[in-house]
């Protein structure tokens, strides 16, 4: 990236460029106003962009509108003025390669000045840049250092500071490390800083009496970034100079008055032998600088005998390198070879299967139309009292008639006896509805086998129950230390409950807890240091559920890290044990990481525990432990075997660090699956338990099913995604079961004890799919949550001004009654297998669980109606409604 003003110097820059040995897209951005001279065609690898901004840019503005057009993994500024020396590039880039975590890397840099052909050394920038140092004083040239772009771009985007005409790049490098940590020093120069004999470097010049304005504007920016600890550290700091520097005073003051005493001793001495020894003195003097060349000659020797023996061993180590790296290069040129052979397999495999998928579906069409031309026939009418005299009399010879009416007596009084007779009548009408279903399944006589014939045949039995470790006799002590993970905010009191719990632990031999703080306002941070605690503290605006997580497993110090929340709470003192020696005794099987399950606590809503329930049936967890392992790479294999969990997630700290968390959403889902995909394998505990629950309004439903739907298709290619006819036909839907949900909550309040809430909920959820919704919507509102209740009100007014769309609109309000009504059904199957006879708490949790279900419905939708916006015909302002929502919903999740 290079800020030019048109001088003759950028053709020296842009050739160091050039003469680069890496793949390079080089921006210049003319910010003088006025057009500069062509440069110089580029070579192969390198891409060339001159940009001309349409007025003249100062510093800052100029490097802000190049940081806008970087699109590659790395970044570098280069002023017009300064060039690199071979391999610059290359040494960062192997640096930022050896250190995936790390911002930036900076090499050092030579400063000189005089003649261009000629120049003058003046100064090598070429120490580390910590921190600390970096708060008091630049020492990083500006092409000193390669960036990654990613940690630049992440939300909010780093910008050099406008308002600042000088030390903006200063103030950009404090940005950096803030957000992504300490550089990598690359030691030795590689890179020339030009200074202008006559201009100077601008800011250097204490002279200029506009210095001390820069000055104070950069100060005030550094007041709003200086933590407690930053001044504690200058305090340190400032103190350990001004101790050196008395302390070297003090010494050179005492060696002066040695010499002035010995000088005054030896003056009168020195005068009356001085004529005797002058010769003598003259003959010793030329003696000792003879002996003293000898002594240099042979150190020199000495040192090139030795400098000539480590360049044979480094000859031979790069001939060995050598030798590798073309091994490997025709191994991977093999497995190239092979991807490719086997790609076009697979291509030609998927060809044939489509013609053949077409063939079959023109079949089809063929079969059904002839099928319904026979249904439509006079015959098939005519013979159809014969069909049904056929069945009745084959029924009663084969004994199914029997056999019905005997199983049909024994399914009423099993019903009778398990809903009660006023029970049973109630679902008679759903006894009706499900008549067919009923009737094929009761006709079916039960097989009568006398021995079983699969017994020579049966699976193996299946592994034994794993039972807590606090149910096993008394463990040994693991030799290992355990560093605790955890991300804060405003924990409050139950912070201290956690921390208790965590050292009461027992069975491992040590454990570290690693808070990483981002910004609390009560005593979350002076509570996890006067419990022990580490504490690393980040800005808010800093903070990602990967970036916080990184931070952690660097600062901590164990074998292993444990990742948890600030709100769950571990079951029993030989938890950590129980984890760690899953680990260690399946280690050999793979496995490398593992979560275990969560325990509700006794706050939790409905809509929590049933969401859990299905998960953890899902990840096949629910009762024993469960190995993951790559199976295949559609979505459901990679999610069912690959699903970590946050919530308490072990794993070892140096396999983490080379992996790392990465994005800003399901970061442990995604670690999970590339473990998974490079041959590991990951664990979900059901043996050991983490109590942990949350209970959320409808409002957060709605985003979080948002941006889950977006993830996921995001995430895997093969995640369906149902079309959205119309956005006005989606609104209304969820419009009028919001309605319908209102007015059936205001009912269901008045229900007596003892009703089953459940057939209560199927009766409701039968009348609203038979029901016809109005053609105007309903008032919006009524669920018990205000923002939603807002959203839903947001929703109506926006669609307002869309036309009618007919039939696509009638589609897709039915598509909307119907996910609604699935997915409360699922909700009230839960409830069947929990709850019992209604009373007033379990009113209140059901009036309390359909509402999140309505919302997580919604959010659903609108993320496939969200997606689906290039292809469906969403134009004009359906595509501004949904970009908008977009906006809103991914925001807090």
């Amino acid at each position: 990236l290079i800020r030019s003003i048109g001088r003759a110097c950028l053709s020296q820059a842009l050739a160091s460029v050039f003469e680069q040995d890496v793949p390079v897209r080089i921006l210049v951005l003319q910010a003088g106003g006025h057009a500069m001279a062509e440069p110089a065609d580029p070579p192969e690898q390198v891409s060339l962009q001159v940009m001309q901004p349409e007025h003249p840019l100062a510093r800052s503005a100029a490097a802000n509108g190049l940081l806008q057009h970087a699109s590659t993994e790395f970044a570098l500024f280069l002023d017009d003025d300064d060039w690199l020396l071979a391999g610059h590039l290359q040494r960062l880039m192997q640096a930022l390669d050896a250190h995936p975590l790390a911002p930036a890397a900076h090499a050092g840099v030579v400063c000189r000045s005089g003649d261009r052909a000629a120049p003058q050394d003046l100064h090598v920038f070429d120490e580390p840049a910590p921190w600390s140092a970096m708060q008091l004083g630049n020492r990083l040239p500006i092409h000193a250092v390669l960036f990654r772009t990613s940690v630049v771009q992440a939300a909010p985007a780093l910008r050099m500071d406008e308002t600042l005409s000088q030390f903006e790049d200063w103030d950009f490098w404090l940005q950096l490390m803030a957000r992504g940590g300490p550089f990598v020093h690359v030691p030795g120069v590689s890179a020339v800083y030009f200074l202008d004999a006559q201009v100077g470097s601008g800011h250097a010049d204490t002279t200029d009496p506009a210095r001390q304005g820069h000055l104070q504007a950069f100060g005030r920016r550094q007041l709003q970034r200086w933590q407690p600890t930053d001044v504690a550290s200058l305090i340190e700091q400032h103190g350990r100079l001004v101790g050196d520097l008395v302390h070297g005073r003090q010494l050179l003051q005492a060696r002066a008055a040695d010499h002035e005493r010995a000088l005054l001793a030896g003056h009168a001495a020195q005068q009356q032998s001085e004529r005797l020894h002058d010769e003598m003195t003259r003959l010793r003097a030329q003696a000792d600088r003879v002996q003293a060349e000898q002594v240099q000659l042979r150190e020199q020797l000495g040192r090139l005998q030795d400098e000539q023996s480590q360049l044979r061993q480094q000859h031979s180590r790069l001939q060995d390198e050598q030798q590798q790296q073309l091994a490997l290069r025709d191994h991977l040129l093999d497995q190239q070879a092979e991807l490719h052979r086997n790609l076009t397999a697979y291509r030609n495999e998927a060809e044939l299967l489509a013609a053949v998928r077409l063939d079959h579906l023109r079949q089809i069409e063929r079969l059904t139309a002839d099928l319904q031309a026979l249904v439509g026939s006079n015959s098939w009418r005519v013979t159809r009292p014969l069909r049904m005299l056929s069945r009745a009399w084959t029924a009663v010879r084969s004994g199914r008639l029997q056999t019905l009416c005997h199983n049909t007596i024994l399914a009423v009084r099993q019903e009778s006896r398990r809903h009660g007779a006023l029970g049973f009548l109630r679902r008679v009408p759903h006894y009706l509805r499900n008549a067919g279903r009923l009737v094929r399944v009761l006709a079916v006589r039960a097989p009568q086998m006398q021995a079983n014939p699969f017994a020579n045949a049966l699976p193996p039995a299946p592994a034994a129950l794993r039972l807590h470790p606090e149910l096993e006799p008394a463990p040994g002590l693991l030799d290992a230390k355990v560093s605790i993970v955890i991300p804060t905010l405003n924990a409050g009191d139950e912070l201290h409950w956690l921390l208790r719990k965590l050292a009461a632990q027992r069975g491992v031999r040590e454990i570290e807890v690693v808070l990483v703080d981002s910004g609390s306002s009560d005593r979350t941070v002076a509570m996890g240091r006067e419990m022990g605690a580490v504490v690393v503290e980040i800005a808010q605006a800093a903070f990602t559920h990967s970036h916080a997580r990184n931070l952690g497993a660097r600062a901590a110090s164990g074998d292993w890290v444990l990742f948890m929340v600030q709100d769950a709470y571990p079951i029993g003192d030989l938890w950590v044990y129980g984890m760690l020696s899953y680990l260690l005794e399946h280690a050999a099987a793979g496995v490398v990481a593992a979560s275990c399950a969560e325990f509700s606590r006794s706050d939790s809503d409905l809509m929590y525990d049933c969401s859990i329930a299905t998960h953890y049936r899902f990840l096949g967890c629910h009762e024993l432990d469960r190995i993951g392992q790559h199976r295949g790479d559609d979505h459901m294999a990679l999610r069912s075997q690959g699903q970590l969990s946050d919530v308490a997630c072990l794993i070892g700290r140096p396999l983490f660090l080379s992996y790392g968390y990465r994005g800003d959403y399901a970061e442990d889902l995604d670690l999970g699956i590339r473990l998974l995909r490079d041959g590991h394998k990951v664990a979900m505990l059901a043996s050991v338990k983490v109590i942990h629950s949350h209970n959320r309004p409808p409002y957060y439903y709605l985003k979080r099913s948002f941006v889950d739907v977006i993830f996921l298709v995001g995430l895997f290619d093969d995640f369906y995604r149902p079309p959205c006819e119309s956005l006005r036909g989606l609104v209304r839907g969820a419009v009028w079961i919001a309605s319908e949900l209102a007015r059936w909550l205001e009912q269901a309040a008045g229900f007596r004890d003892g009703v089953l809430m459940h057939v209560e909920v199927d009766r409701w959820l039968d009348a609203v799919q038979r029901a016809h919704v109005p053609a105007t919507p309903a008032a919006a509102g009524g669920l018990g949550d205000p923002r939603f209740d807002a959203c839903l009100q947001s929703l109506v007014q926006s669609i307002a001004p869309l036309a009618a769309q007919g039939a696509s609109e009638d589609r897709e309000i039915r598509h909307f009654v119907d996910s609604f009504v699935a997915r409360a059904r699922h909700l009230s199957q839960f409830m069947s297998s929990v709850y019992g006879p209604a009373d007033a708490r379990v009113r209140d949790s059901v009036a309390d669980a359909l509402p999140k279900t309505m919302a997580a419905t919604l959010g659903a939708a609108l993320a496939f109606c969200y997606l689906d916006r290039d292809a469906a015909a969403l134009q004009g302002l359906q595509r501004q409604i949904v970009d908008a929502l977009f906006d809103q919903l991914k925001q807090g999740v």
